[in-house]
């Protein structure tokens, strides 16, 4: 009726309900999402709709539509499987593929399937189709199911919260950025983290990490970048996902997000921001509900550049130092000079092209010395050949271009005279950082997260100071300030950890995925017993509500409702009933005070994060005692509701 109306006459949209109604296990909506007919009734309505659109785009649309419920009925068999109901997960599952019998449906129900007894569940399926028949396309569906089950390996479960990281980085370089995100995922795996997380590989492009579970997507187009976050989305509907967080800017659409900032060169350096690759990362910061980054400096630059951003909202993890780099044996250090062709001593360049890398400082000051001819210089990860400008200072000694891996690195650095960093503007500074940990003296610039990193462990220029740096090329020469710097240097480093960073991005993911909880400064649990009589749990819950609500503390106060027993949704219009009759017989109004939000299916790893925020718990006549024991909050104070009633004009006493 009201797609019919649409058609022919304008239609207002009003966002704010108006009206609540309960559902229970003896409602009419329950007992349709048991047996599947609210899906059923869905696909009818698109069948008869697909006749009032424009015939060149109904077969599209209304294929389209019928997918989009497919995955409804996806999620809501999930649900059902979560709360037990197994009859109401086979009836879901079954109006899924008679919706649509694509690729993406069937491996999506698939890996559903394969978190429990797949066999069996098969076979519930076929006898529930046998006994109700079905349509051709859920038919077809359901062969290409029981071929997928049968060919794919049994999938290890996914611990709840479900992450999807996009490893698009991989795809597009393989510099910095790619070292921390493959040293992450290596570490996540080690602290069991990684059974949270699913990796997006664009065109296969990720490294293969034992223990990290993938999906294999298309490659990202800068062209195309609608697609690609519809693309995304899609992904995070099919696996179930709490939580996105991509290495290089790409986002879905509704899922939340965290952004993980390197650096605001872009921005500081006045690039063009009209650049798609640009405007992506800008897109990607707005929508993010928490962000980390690399360094202190970072984290400033990204509040100055946008200014909504609290310093709450932003977490700093540094980067670590990958194990290769240590101190090279002088036996390792003569053959990467022999294998090389490196006669002298040297100095080393890491990265350091034109631009804000300011390798043209270096250059201009090596001219200067007076015994140049006496040095080499090594630069890696630079392309392979300097450029005239660059040539012209270096007379008498030969530049050596090299491209290293992380092993020969570490030896290069152990055997250089120095690390010469002259960088302008830097995230973090990963050479730095990885020359120190080789013994290797530094000398650098006191540019943005550069002094974070080296800390009193380098010689510092500024960065336009030609003579400045050529007296430090000398000053670095003399025994007693190369040992100072090496044992300085080795000290810092030490600072700088992967499993420090993996274990504070990880936490930052975990809080993330319970923001919708809305925490405040006083938070306070209940554990609700659901399966008390609706009278009871009713005005127990008014009364708890009623009591805080009117507390004057309330602006400031979040309560906590526990859901174990009851579905969220059902949970979710309990609560909107008591408190629609609070509003109603009372005049309670709750919009601008108390925050009440239900805690829906934590898995441990979120209650770890959770608990310590929580500022105790109400004890309740009807409780579910197995839940709290479960949700290790037993360990929180706990508090009568009269004690709250007692302190009506105070502040909580234990705030």
């Amino acid at each position: 009726m009201w797609k019919r109306i649409a058609v022919y006459y304008p239609v207002w949209y009003e966002p704010q309900p108006l009206a609540y109604y309960r559902i229970h296990a003896g409602s009419h909506t329950s007992q349709l999402i048991r047996t599947g007919a609210n899906i059923a009734n869905i696909r009818l309505a698109i069948e008869v709709s697909q006749a009032y659109l424009p015939s060149d785009i109904s077969s599209e649309i209304s294929a389209k539509a019928r997918e989009n419920y497919a995955f409804a009925a996806l999620n809501i068999a999930k649900k059902m499987l979560a709360v037990g109901d197994f009859d109401a997960a086979i009836a879901q599952s079954w109006e899924c593929i008679q919706c649509s019998n694509s690729s993406q449906v069937i491996e999506s129900l698939a890996s559903l399937i394969n978190l429990v007894d797949a066999e069996h569940y098969l076979e519930k399926m076929t006898e529930y189709v046998d006994q109700h028949g079905g349509n051709d396309i859920g038919k077809a569906g359901l062969a290409s199911l029981s071929i997928i089950l049968k060919e794919t390996p049994v999938k290890s479960v996914k611990k709840s919260p479900v992450i999807i990281v996009d490893a698009i980085f991989f795809q597009l370089f393989k510099t910095g950025i790619a070292r921390v995100w493959e040293s992450l995922l290596t570490t996540w795996v080690e602290s069991g983290f990684a059974q949270n997380i699913i990796v997006l590989s664009r065109a296969a492009t990720a490294p293969t990490i034992p223990g990290i579970e993938y999906r294999n997507i298309p490659a990202y187009d800068y062209e195309n970048t609608d697609a690609d976050k519809q693309m995304l989305q899609q992904i995070c509907d099919a696996e179930g996902a709490d939580l996105f967080i991509s290495s290089y800017y790409t986002t879905p659409i509704t899922t939340p997000s965290v952004f993980m900032a390197y650096d605001m060169i872009p921005e500081v350096m006045g690039w063009d921001m009209n650049n798609p690759m640009w405007r992506e990362k800008h897109q990607a910061i707005q929508q993010a509900s928490a962000y980390v980054t690399i360094s202190e400096h970072t984290a400033r630059d990204l509040i100055r550049c946008f200014p909504d951003i609290s310093n709450e909202a932003v977490t700093v993890a540094h980067c670590g130092v990958p194990a290769t780099f240590t101190p090279a044996k002088s036996e390792a250090i003569n053959s990467f000079k022999t294998k090389y062709g490196i006669s002298k001593p040297y100095f080393l360049l890491v990265g350091t092209g034109s631009g804000y890398k300011n390798g043209i400082l270096f250059f201009r000051a090596f001219a200067k010395l007076t015994s140049s001819y006496g040095f080499d210089i090594v630069c890696t990860g630079v392309g392979n050949a300097l450029t005239p400008e660059f040539r012209s200072c270096t007379s008498g000694s030969v530049v050596h271009t090299l491209q290293l891996s992380d092993e020969e690195l570490a030896v290069a650095y152990s055997g250089a005279v120095a690390l010469v960093y002259p960088s302008k503007y830097e995230g973090f500074g990963m050479p730095v950082a990885e020359a120190m940990a080789c013994g290797c003296p530094v000398i650098t610039c006191p540019n943005a997260s550069i002094p974070e990193v080296a800390g009193e462990a380098a010689i510092y220029i500024n960065d336009d100071d030609v003579d400045g740096l050529a007296n430090a090329l000398c000053e670095v020469q003399k025994p007693a300030v190369r040992q100072s710097l090496i044992t300085a240097g080795l000290a810092q480093a030490q600072k700088f950890s992967w499993t420090k960073m993996a274990d504070i991005v990880s936490s930052v993911l975990i809080d993330a995925t319970l923001l919708s909880i809305n925490l405040r400064e006083i938070n306070l649990i209940i554990f609700p017993d659901w399966s008390a009589s609706e009278e009871s749990v009713s005005l127990e819950l008014a009364q708890v509500i009623r009591t805080l609500a009117t507390h004057t503390d309330s602006y400031k106060t979040t309560l906590l409702v526990d859901t174990t027993g009851i579905s969220g949704e059902d949970a979710e219009l309990f609560l909107s009933s008591v408190t629609m009759n609070l509003l109603m017989e009372e005049d309670l109004d709750l919009t601008d005070g108390l925050e009440i939000s239900l805690v829906i299916d934590l898995a441990e790893i979120q209650w770890k994060v959770l608990l310590p925020r929580v500022h105790g718990r109400i004890i309740l006549e009807n409780e579910n005692q197995q839940a709290l024991i479960q949700a290790k909050a037993d360990t929180l104070a706990s508090y009568q509701l009269t004690s709250f009633s007692q302190e009506q004009d105070k502040e909580f006493f234990f705030a």
